[in-house]
Formats: structure tokens, sequence, C-alpha cells
């Protein structure tokens, strides 16, 4: 279940000012009460989960959760409930061994999260071993327990389901139901037993186990079949629809070299959406234009400008991506990429070409020490993309979250396009709907871009 200290994050339309922590007392009997149920319910292990506690917290954030903590487990006493074990993502934390070794509390169990949960390669069980023998010679061959370092909602459910993958590649990889297999085998090992049978199926993922399956049903809006509806004489530049295209990762990581597709690995994206992220396992190049035709086949359909529509490169980093070198040369790879595009697009007579980094916060690191490493080189990739335009060339700023079923009004687009105005000139400042318009419905599109040609007319009035 969800930690206390999730309360850190607040809802959005809440005052700054405001202490979320205030709450904690009135929250704390509603998390007893739930514990009692699930004691009651015969459940001997309760996990909660506390993502913030990796997060740089004030040394009063980190206070206010050790006191209730503290009053939580003395509140429940008398139910023989308490803190029990403490579980580590042994994967991303490089420095979580170093301090597991200098301040680990005695008698407690601790949670080895050795096998990736966030990625789909497969476990080095040698390393693996390496790392939890050395867990062992601290809390002691009892106490260890082998986990994943995440949930495993993150990868995709069963390799088994692959059958059109390389075979080579996918010799390469763990999904869900394989990473399961990994721990067990890991957890044996380490206790001096082998299981041939979880050692064949990580071999051979189409080697029965009494693994259970899951299958999943996704179901697809059509597009628009009407683009004619959205013409209007207060659009200054158009967008040619992207009927060609799938999403916004996965149709440029088809037409480059390096990549790699699954049939059924499916992954939560957002809400209730869902997404099959391209599997990056090599160097990456462009081996020819990727959206040229599309966008100088529709300029010639009108005489407004026709914006090319491309993925940035942190952005298809939206991946599984190979983890035998940094995250950044990957990026960096795209970003040479994505160039090559800009300049094709450029040269066929695009003037308006947008960039699109809808990635670039969700990669940002939650250790505030690490946030300038990422973002010099997330801007680096960006200019990568874009330093051989002429000058002349537009870009454009979005205005908008979209993909949720609201619309924004027109003061506040407005007020994006002020913010917006602070750091840049007016007269290279392009109002746009961010990349999630495709996703809604006309009835939602036709008002939003409405208001957001408004708000437009609204500042041009107001700077002239």
């Amino acid at each position: 279940m969800d930690g206390i200290m999730l309360l850190s994050k607040p809802a959005k339309g809440v005052e700054k000012t405001f202490s979320l922590l205030s709450l904690l007392g009135k929250i704390l009997p509603i998390y007893k009460e739930v514990v009692c149920e699930l004691k009651a319910a015969g459940a001997s292990w309760i996990q909660f989960d506390e993502p913030t506690l990796v997060m740089d917290l004030d040394s009063h954030k980190l206070q206010a959760f050790t006191e209730a903590c503290s009053e939580l487990e003395s509140s429940l006493s008398g139910l023989n409930v308490g803190v029990t074990g403490f579980g580590f993502d042994l994967v991303r934390g490089t420095n979580t061994l170093d301090l597991i070794k200098a301040e680990f509390p005695k008698g407690k169990y601790l949670f080895a999260g050795v096998v990736d949960g966030r990625n789909i390669w497969a476990n080095d069980l040698a390393a693996s071993l390496n790392t939890l023998g050395a867990l062992e010679g601290i809390v002691g061959k009892d106490k260890l327990v082998v986990s994943t370092s995440c949930s495993l909602l993150h990868t995709a459910v069963d390799l088994v389901n692959e059958t059109k993958l390389d075979k080579e590649i996918k010799s390469w990889l763990a999904f869900a139901a394989q990473k399961v297999v990994e721990v067990n085998v890991l957890a044996k090992t380490l206790a001096g037993q082998k299981d041939e049978e979880e050692l064949q199926y990580l071999s051979d993922p189409g080697f029965e186990t009494p693994l259970k399956r899951f299958r999943g049903v996704i179901i697809r809006a059509s597009n628009d079949p009407d683009p004619d509806r959205l013409k209007n004489p207060d659009y200054d530049v158009l967008v040619h629809g992207e009927p060609e295209r799938n999403d916004m990762v996965k149709y440029f990581g088809e037409q480059l070299s390096g990549f790699a597709f699954t049939a059924n690995g499916w992954v939560q994206s957002y809400g209730s959406r869902c997404a099959k992220p391209p599997i990056i396992y090599g160097d990456v190049s462009r081996p020819k234009p990727m959206t040229v035709f599309w966008s100088s086949r529709a300029q010639t359909m009108t005489s407004c400008p026709m914006k090319g529509m491309l993925t940035g490169p942190v952005t298809i980093n939206w991946s599984f991506v190979r983890n035998d070198q940094p995250r950044f040369e990957t990026c960096y790879q795209i970003s040479l990429a994505i160039k090559d595009e800009v300049e094709d697009l450029e040269t066929a007579g695009i003037k308006v070409i947008q960039i699109d980094k809808a990635a670039l916060r969700e990669g940002l690191p939650l250790r505030k020490s690490e946030h300038a490493f990422y973002l010099d080189r997330a801007v680096h990739s960006f200019r990568i993309t874009n330093c051989g335009v002429k000058d002349a060339t537009q870009r454009g700023g979005e205005v908008g979250g979209w993909n949720r079923p609201r619309i924004p009004s027109t003061e506040e687009i407005a007020d994006r396009i002020n913010k917006m105005l602070t750091v840049l000139k007016s007269n290279i400042l392009w109002a746009n709907p961010d990349c999630g318009l495709k996703t809604r419905k006309y009835a939602e599109v036709k008002p939003a871009l409405q208001n957001m040609v408004a708000a437009a007319k609204l500042l041009r009035t107001q700077l002239a």
C-alpha cells in the first residue's frame, strides 16, 4: 500500500503554502484501521511503498516520517505489528550497498532488489549473487530476502508471447514472468539449491513452468475520418494529422537502426493508456528520411505553413534502453539521427519544425545533486538536433496538457504564453497544442483550439 510520505506530493490546485505534513495526524488512524483489517484477513506481511524517501528531503520531513512510523507502530503494538524489514533498489541505487554496510538496523529483514523491475534485460545472475553474498555477511542468511528493485508493472508481462523477436535479442531479455523466475533462482542458489526446470525456463521462455499467464485486451480509438472539419482561417500553421503514425516513440523507432519491437509487450503509460515501448539494443542511426514525404506532400495542399513534427531524442529514449552504455550516449546517437531529419525537412521547404521533448522532466533524477548532469546532457541532445537549421526556421512552444479530458481556458493558455514570454521574444514564439491533442475526441479538440486562438489574439493585441 502507498506509504505515509506520499502526502508530500500535493494535489493540483493546493496552495504552495499549505503544509501537507499537517495531515499526518488525520491519516494515521486510517492507516491503523487498514492494517488491522489486513491482519484480520490473514496478511502476514504488509508492504508500505515510500518512494519519496529516495529524494533529498528536508530534515523536518524526515523527522515527521520517523515520528509517524513510531506512532503507528506504537498504536499497533497489541496486534504484534511493527517494522520488520526494509526493501532497497540495488539496481539504480548505486550507493545503497555502502549505506547498508554502514548502518543497517540489526534484527531486521533486508529485501534486496537485485532484479531490475524497470528494464527488460536478463539479470546478470553472477553479479547479483556477489551482491547478495555481501549482504548476507551483513544481515545473515535468515534475514535476507531476494526481491525485484520495484514493482514489475514497468515491464512487459511474458516473453513467451513474443514469437517474432530475433532469437538472439530474445535471449538477452527477461519480462515480468522471467524476472519472477530470476528471483526464485537467485534465492534457491543462495540457499544452496538448484532448480533445473527454472534454469531451463530462463534459457527458453517457451519451456512450460507452473507460472500463471496473464493476458490483456487493448482497445484503440480510431482517428477522426473528416480532416476538413478542422479547417479554420485563424490557424497560422497546420499539421498533417499524422494518420500514418502509431505512437510518438514507436513510429520513429521503426525507422531507425538499433531498435527491436515486441508483439505483446504492453506496459501502462499513464492512466488507463498503454504503450509498447521499443527495445534499443544497439547503436542508433537513420538509414533514410522518416517524415519528409508526408510533410512535404501535405505542404503542396495548402498555402499555410505545414509544420514538421518530430519526437525529440530524450522522448525516443522512452524505450527499454540498452544498459551496456550510459543512457545519454544512446540519447546523443538519437540526436544525430533527428538532426539529419530536421535538415532534410528544411531542405524540402518545411519552415516550421516541432521537436517534442515530452519526457524531459520525466527523466529528471530524484536526487537534486544529479539534476545538473542530467539537464546538461538533455539540453545538449536537443541542441544537436537543430544546430544546423537556418535562423528563419521556426520553433514552437506547447501551451497546454492536452492528453487529458479537460479543455484549457483562454485565460489559462494566455497565462502559459506569458510565462514563455519571460524568456523568449514575442516575434519567435508560436503557441501550439502538445502531442496529446490527437488522443482527444473532436468535441474536446475544437473548443480547446478555439481557446488557444483566442489567447493568441488577446496577447497580440496587448503586445501591439
